[in-house]
Formats: structure tokens, sequence, C-alpha cells
């Protein structure tokens, strides 16, 4: 990418890739705009035989907005908060001012139903959000995301674009479910316009129950491969369930830091989940909450510091409390980072 945020391609495999994956983007578009089209045309044609309570074929969600409340004192903008201000730059002075609280909108239309059943039945649903983040781009949207589910006969296939404005990368992600194995089986792609190939990763998912030597204590094992074509790396997870479906293990295998978890679940409500680093023996220690109107996450690492999120949800939206306790202080008093934000649904 030069600096004029203009992409350079080696090959011209990304070119097409990219092309095709806004043409996936633009599709899933069209599917939303011609089942809400073929929605009115058959209410205005059978009015009389479809009933008043049907379901309609697309719900929006959204526009979701979510604003940082920041410290006053600390931050460098405060001054946007005194009544002395300057009207020549009027302009200005509202971009700062959303600076202040770092707005973000978030807006998804989905399909209830199978948008084009009578054309083409196969899609079986598609999905359609927009982004915008103040601190990424603050008069574009940020992202464009597309998710499409379709019947084929090897399998359920979900095709994910995705394109992020500011970096012009666009992204394809694919994942083919086996709905005829007796055993859960799925392959999984990532593509990539940065990519010099047009391909990020590939990988897989198996999960199949236990050996007889541990069924009565294990009740499936699942495996994970996958590789960074890029990076020419190779990692993989390997889950294992108990019979009582409250106790989980999850090795993640990789050339850097692999890790082990066990996540338990305490009673409906509670999950511990200890996770410790196999090459240096660092043990971190992640506890959820869940409560009457949200939850409480706290992830807790003896050497560093202490992470806390309060969730907690309203009619109109949510609160969402962030907080990080550092364990040592570098070089002065130990002070805690307090991050809050409101969340608006329209």
């Amino acid at each position: 990418c030069n600096k004029r945020g203009k992409l350079a391609y080696s090959s011209m495999l990304p070119t097409t890739m990219a092309v095709r994956a806004s043409l996936l983007s633009a599709l899933c578009l069209l599917l939303i705009l011609e089942g809400c089209s073929g929605e009115q045309t058959s209410a205005a044609a059978g009015a009389m035989s479809t009933p008043p309570s049907a379901e309609p074929a697309f719900k929006t969600e959204g526009p979701v907005l979510s604003i940082t409340l920041k410290d006053p004192f600390q931050s460098p903008d405060a001054s946007l908060l005194s009544s002395g201000r300057r009207s020549s730059a009027a302009d200005e002075d509202i971009w700062e001012s959303l600076a202040f609280f770092n707005p973000t909108f978030l807006w998804t239309i989905r399909s209830t139903r199978p948008p084009l059943r009578d054309s083409i039945p196969s899609i079986l649903s598609c999905q359609g959000v927009i982004g915008y983040r103040y601190d990424d781009i603050r008069n574009l949207p940020s992202f464009l995301d597309g998710d499409m589910l379709i019947d084929t006969p090897a399998g359920i296939l979900e095709v994910r674009p995705s394109y992020e404005v500011k970096s012009q990368r666009t992204n394809v992600s694919l994942r083919l479910a086996d709905k005829r194995a007796r055993s859960s089986l799925s392959l999984s792609a990532k593509l990539s316009s940065k990519t010099k190939r047009g391909v990020e990763t590939v990988g897989g998912s198996y999960q199949s129950s236990a050996p007889s030597l541990f069924s009565n204590m294990v009740k499936c094992v699942t495996f994970e491969p996958s590789f960074n074509v890029e990076k020419k790396q190779i990692s993989a997870n390997i889950m294992t369930e108990s019979i009582s479906g409250r106790t989980k293990s999850i090795l993640k295998w990789n050339t850097k830091d692999p890790t082990l978890t066990l996540v338990h679940a305490i009673d409906q409500r509670n999950t511990l989940s200890p996770e410790i680093s196999l090459p240096t023996g660092k043990i971190t220690i992640n506890l959820d909450s869940q409560l009457d109107s949200g939850s409480l996450s706290c992830r807790i690492d003896p050497s560093e510091l202490i992470q806390l999120k309060w969730t907690d949800q309203s009619s109109s939206g949510k609160w969402v409390v962030d907080a990080t306790l550092p364990l040592e202080a570098a070089g002065g008093p130990i002070a805690a980072d307090v991050r809050v934000r409101r969340q608006f649904v329209f």
C-alpha cells in the first residue's frame, strides 16, 4: 500500500479476489432489496391470503450508538467543557467535541427466513452490517460486513465478505460444514486482498465422540488445525468436554506461546477459567458471572494487573464499565484506568 492509500498488487489474484468479494457484498445487499421488494409485491397481490401477523422477511437492529465517557480532568481536551468557545472555529469544535466521546455506530439488517425461497431456495439467510468508528474515519463508514448461508450438496456454506474503508482491505471468510458426516466436520479459509497469494489462512474442524477408554469421563473431542499461508505458521486447538458438560479443556498449540485452559461452570451463572502458559508457567485466571440485568467479567494476572468489565442492560441500551488496575507501579503511584461507555439503541 503506497502513501496515498492505493493498493499495489504483485499479481492479478488479489485483485480478482477483491472484485469478487465486493460483488459478494453487493449480492448480499441486492438479496436484501430483492427480498423486501418481493415481500411488498406478494403483500400487494395476496393481501387477503396473508395473515396480518406474518413475520417480515427482514428485520433491522439499530442504529446502535456507543459513546465513551472520559475523565475531563485527565483529558487533553478538558477545555472543551469550558464556556469560553470561539465561534470562528465552529466546525472544528464539533469534531473535537465528538472526539471527547469517541462515538461508534452499528446498523444491522438480517433476514428472518430464506430471502428468495421461491427463486433461489438454496440461500438460507443473509445479513448486512455497516459500522462507523469516529477514531477510524470521521466522515465515512469504517467497515461493511456481509454474511450469507447457502445450502449446497456438500453441506452448508457460509460466506462472510467484509471491507475496511480506511485500509481498503477486502476479506472473505469461507466455511463449509459437512452435513452428511456422522461427526461434525468443517473446512474454512480466509481470503484477503492484502496478501500476496490472496489466501491468508486455511483450516478445519473435526468433532467426534471420545475413545471408548475415556467414554465414561469425556463426552467429545474437537480438533481444529490452522495454517497461516502468509506467515507459514501452523497452529491447532484441541478441546475436550466432560460428560457432565460443565468442564472443558482447551489446548491452544502454536510456535510462540501455547496455552492450556480449563473452563469450569461453577453453576448456571458463574464460570471459572484458569489459563496456563506452557513455556513460562504463567497463570491467568478468568471469572465470568451472569447478573440479573447484565454480566461481570474479571481477568486476574497475578504478576501484572486486574481487569474488570461490568455490563448493565437496560431497555434503551446498556452501560459498560471497563477498569484496569495494575499490580505494580511504574515509577509512581498505582492508578486504575476506568472507562465508562453508554450504548443507545434506536
